[in-house]
């Protein structure tokens, strides 16, 4: 039947109809040509693109029309501050012009009824890059310039005992003694070591400590955490630690009113401190006093890393998890206590009352905290929450956190730079954004009419899968950020959140806010042990946590190109409501393809010459200078690498004696002293090494051969040997002319100017083969004409042009400054 309607009969004749009528025209030939279908197609997929590209403008338009633009304020804003921190500095009265030109072009286009979301995004970056050259104006203070010893005397402005590694003192200058090197600094910060007198160091104490001080230092690492720019900004010239006993100064002059002031907030603090950890002792103790205000000093850095890796180093920061949970239960405890009066609950505004009380409780534990950026972003956001709820407002909003963030940023808009800063606000900022999807995709109605024991089962499950969200949200959101700075992630986080959140929600943080309110009247004994319970809970889960994370976390530093598309692509979800937020998925997974990217340096240097690593062909790292040092750990964070306490190969292939550290150029000799040649021998003369008794070739200054990768000189005594056999010599001295003529050179010259430096190898140049293979080629294998290493810039850890916490060097030797360990003293790694 089907053949007879389509005009065939049962022979197969029909009127006249070919096999294109039947199967179609891609079936039965060439109806229509490759051409044409081509055409057919492209102009299919600009349909589809042209009616993409007007739901996004629709959707843009609609959430332009709700609001949502003032929402990239901030983070125009933000980019504006970075952009002075990262571009060449503009002469002020250009600045000044452009920003107002700016200004007004934004404001009359909205005056016109044509409000422009780009120009009023590029005014308020011309606005932030003012607040940093301000700011960074009102800084400047007297710093030294070199290395200095002598006598302070001045007043205590914040004392932080940190245990086993001394106490920390922040000193306002009155004077220096005998200094004659111009102004001195308004403020140093100083660690006092040894015996000091009891009741001596206390905010606010008038005293004189004689100390080693130096100018604050560039990053240990390029694009690592720049000491020297917090210390310009917090008005800090000169850090060190003393070489006596601390001295009360009898006839100082009387403090300044607001230094008192402020010193009576210290000595508060340090007071919770010294009574909560005289009750908790060891690391319960110290977490404590970091939850209540803020001192983080005395925390062991094996408890402390174990936080970090588990993902809970959060919680050690008073931030917003901290100062809402006072809030809310301040919060809850007012309108708990009123209800119980039934007529002030019904005739009286007991919700503002709560709140208002709410918000004094939030600013008294703002003020004992020790401010920092997270603490005050947290007790802004709460802040204006509380007023909000005050107003009858919603408390809790993304246009809450954006203007919290501009009021932050424009007072302290250096703390941009802050990863605390940034993970703060993109952490909150994403949770609220997620709330709001949810919210949206399932409108909230009224709960179901169930027994209690469902209800209750509903109610965990809920908060569950609320944390559980919670901490897998901002793990994502903060991610990228952290993974840059730190060079590692917590990837068991959600399993260390989870269970450590009820502990810290019901137990640590209400028996804080009852230790608190009862340490007055001395009856904190009751509440501190709760509360020192929780806290054990939670070091017992991160150690666990810690364990069970593979590597410790670390992946290593992503590219800058890499992190800022995921940054970008992350608030472009965030910000943006209906399908057209999900283009930012793009721009994750464009970071994600470029953050791997980031070439590992082949070497690193450090800023005083006087630690190297460096990573052979094989990928071995080798380390000349102390294995374990802190900066160390940094350099190893930034490749991925496990600490150096958790390898015992870093030293491999590496020898030293009190005036060198010599990397063998195989990388496989067994460390031990250095052998050098006896005072009157010859040149090139045969001696045995100290290590092993091994007969070793000292090579003739004029001859091309070399017996050593990487030299260490540590005194002026040791570039006779390592200049003429060493491949590459760093030094933290200056080196003769000489040894540049004989080798490559990095000396204390080149590093005054540029910091930390890492280096890669040119192709060509890395380390020997096995002696075998360079006798077999009858030179070394990938070694240059003249047995140099050959190395090519990648980064440094002061950017030029220079920035005012960088100043230029003064040329001026500083043999103070030098510290070389003397013969007699042995070996020092």
């Amino acid at each position: 039947m089907a053949l007879r309607a389509a005009g065939l009969d049962g022979d197969g004749e029909g009127p006249g109809l070919t096999p294109a009528d039947v199967w179609g025209p891609r079936r039965a030939g060439a109806d229509r040509a490759p051409g044409r279908r081509r055409r057919e197609r492209r102009s299919v997929w600009r349909e589809r693109f042209a009616a993409a590209r007007d739901r996004a403008r629709r959707e843009i338009e609609h959430d332009l029309a709700e609001g949502r633009g003032f929402l990239w304020l901030p983070v125009a804003l933000m980019a504006g501050i970075a952009l002075w921190f990262a571009l060449p500095s503009v002469p002020i009265v250009a600045a000044i012009a452009g920003a107002a030109g700016l200004i007004a072009v934004a404001v009359r286009a909205d005056r016109a009824g044509r409000p422009s979301l780009l120009l009023a995004a590029a005014a308020t970056g011309a606005i932030g890059w003012l607040a940093a050259e301000a700011s960074t104006a009102l800084s400047e203070a007297p710093r030294l310039g070199r290395p200095w010893t002598g006598v302070v005397a001045g007043h205590l402005m914040a004392v932080e005992d940190r245990e086993s590694r001394g106490i920390r003192v922040l000193v306002a200058v009155h004077h220096l003694e005998s200094y004659r090197r111009g102004r001195a600094p308004l403020r140093v910060q100083v660690i006092v070591r040894g015996p000091v007198p009891d009741g001596l160091l206390r905010p606010g104490a008038a005293v004189r400590l004689k100390a080693r001080l130096a100018p604050p230092s560039p990053p240990l690492y390029p694009g690592g955490y720049d000491f020297a720019r917090v210390a310009w900004f917090d008005r800090i010239g000169a850090t060190g630690f003393t070489i006596a006993p601390p001295e009360p100064w009898a006839d100082s002059p009387p403090a300044p009113g607001l230094l008192r002031a402020w010193a009576e907030v210290e000595s508060v603090r340090q007071q919770v401190a010294t009574r909560v950890r005289a009750t908790l002792p060891g690391d319960t103790g110290a977490i404590a006093a970091a939850l209540m205000v803020g001192d983080r000093g005395a925390i062991d850095a094996e408890t402390d890393r174990a936080m970090q890796v588990s993902g809970l180093s959060h919680v050690l920061s008073i931030s917003g998890l901290h100062m809402s949970l006072v809030a809310f239960g301040l919060f809850k405890a007012v309108r708990l206590l009123v209800a119980l009066w039934p007529r002030a609950a019904l005739e009286w505004p007991v919700k503002r009352w709560a709140a208002g009380a709410a918000l004094v409780g939030a600013g008294l534990y703002l003020l004992v905290s020790g401010m920092s950026v997270a603490t005050v972003r947290s007790a802004a956001m709460v802040a204006l929450a509380c007023v909000a709820v005050m107003v009858d407002r919603r408390p809790f909003s993304l246009r809450l956190v954006a203007v919290a963030a501009l009021v932050v940023f424009a007072v302290d808009p250096v703390s941009v730079l802050e990863p605390g800063a940034q993970m703060s606000f993109i952490s909150v900022a994403a949770l609220i954004a997620a709330y709001e999807g949810w919210r949206e995709a399932r409108p909230m109605g009224d709960p179901p009419d169930v027994n209690l024991a469902v209800r209750v089962a509903t109610a965990v499950g809920l908060w569950t899968l609320g944390c559980m969200a919670t901490s897998l949200i901002a793990g994502l959101a903060t991610g990228p950020i952290a993974l840059y700075h730190f060079g590692r992630l917590a990837p068991l986080g959600i399993v260390s959140n989870l269970l450590a959140t009820p502990v810290i929600a019901f137990l640590i943080m209400p028996a804080g806010v009852m230790s608190a309110i009862a340490m007055p009247f001395g009856l904190d004994g009751w509440t501190l042990p709760a509360m020192g319970l929780g806290i054990d809970i939670m070091i017992a889960i991160a150690v666990m946590v810690a364990d069970w994370t593979p590597g410790g976390g670390s992946f290593g530093r992503p590219s800058l190109a890499g992190t800022l598309l995921m940054v970008a692509g992350g608030l472009w979800l965030m910000l943006w409501t209906g399908r057209v937020r999900f283009a930012g998925l793009a721009l994750v997974a464009a970071g994600l393809v470029l953050a791997p990217l980031e070439r590992a340096p082949d070497l690193v240097v450090s800023g005083t010459g006087r630690r190297v690593l460096y990573a052979d062909p094989s990928g071995r790292l080798h380390v000349l200078g102390r294995a374990d040092a802190f900066e160390t750990n940094l350099w190893l964070a930034a490749r991925g690498a496990p600490p150096a306490r958790e390898t015992d190969t870093l030293s491999d292939g590496v020898r030293c004696d009190a005036e060198a550290c010599v990397l063998a150029e195989d990388g496989r000799a067994a460390a031990g002293k250095l052998g050098r040649r006896r005072k009157g021998a010859g040149q090139g003369e045969r001696q045995e090494d100290a290590a092993g008794g091994a007969a070793t070739g000292w090579a003739d200054p004029g001859r091309p051969g070399r017996r050593s990768l990487i030299a260490l000189v540590r005194q002026p005594a040791a570039f006779a040997d390592e200049c003429a056999t060493a491949r590459l010599v760093v030094t933290p001295l200056v080196a003769p002319r000489w040894c540049r003529a004989l080798t490559t050179v990095i000396d204390r010259t080149d590093l005054a100017a540029t910091g930390a430096r890492t280096y890669a190898v040119e192709p060509g140049d890395g380390a020997a083969g096995p002696p075998a293979d360079a006798a077999r080629s009858g030179r070394r294998r990938n070694a240059g004409p003249d047995g140099r290493l050959r190395l090519v810039p990648l980064d440094a850890a002061i950017s030029d042009p220079r920035r005012p916490w960088h100043p230029a060097p003064d040329g001026k030797a500083d043999r103070d400054g030098e510290q070389v360990p003397s013969p007699s003293a042995g070996p020092r790694q």
